[in-house]
């Protein structure tokens, strides 16, 4: 079962995935954990909202058209901001694996139950609140 331990959370996790029906859903399980959730359709969408700099967590599809969600981890990456990105994808290679803890990001394999999900949100939470 999920604890939810709703009020402790007040971060703003941002979710870039074009697939309409897992954005919403990922949306509604991260909300129900007690963040704050936003989505967008695309790297691009994102990267031109206000939000892009408001976020404090990413959640990103890996497989999406024009700027994958790597691509996107590592432009974000580079600038003077750093905040923790979960990456999800439905193909992953142990090269991925590699990829992700080389850039220092978590990359979970879909479909992604509930309890990891908020397991990795609560470390990169803790990451959120040292620095």
């Amino acid at each position: 079962m999920v604890s939810k331990r709703k009020g402790r959370r007040n971060l703003l996790v941002s979710i870039v995935d074009d697939d309409d029906s897992l954005r919403t859903s990922i949306r509604r399980l991260v909300q129900s954990f007690g963040f704050k959730a936003l989505t967008f359709e695309s790297a691009r969408q994102f990267l031109t909202s206000k939000h892009a700099h408001s976020s404090e967590c990413l959640i990103l599809d890996v497989d999406m058209p024009d700027i994958n969600g790597f691509e996107l981890a590592e432009q974000l990456l580079s600038g003077s901001r750093k905040f923790p990105i979960i990456l999800q994808s439905g193909n992953t290679t142990e090269a991925d694996f590699q990829r992700a803890k080389t850039l220092g990001v978590a990359l979970l394999q879909k479909p992604v139950d509930a309890e990891t999900l908020l397991r990795t949100l609560n470390r990169l939470c803790r990451l959120i609140r040292e620095q």
